[in-house]
């Protein structure tokens, strides 16, 4: 990681002795939610697809009552 520090500082818009104003603060901050609740999004579909589909093929599997006639 420590080789990434100037490119991190370079994308949050330091200057040459590493500060960074509020406003790009902010701006980068806003940026990293939205990205984070995206892949939160994104795992949290493709985890009900999984889920949803499973329960689909258990369901499916289940007898019908003419299977279970007296």
């Amino acid at each position: 990681m420590e080789e990434s520090v100037a490119e991190i500082m370079n994308q949050l818009g330091a200057d040459e002795n590493g500060k960074i104003s509020f406003q790009d603060f902010t701006r980068c901050r806003m940026q990293l939610i939205r990205e984070i609740r995206k892949e939160e999004g994104d795992l949290s579909a493709k985890s009900d697809n999984s889920c949803t589909k499973k329960l689909r093929d258990r369901i499916a599997s289940w007898p019908t009552s003419s299977d279970n006639s007296l």
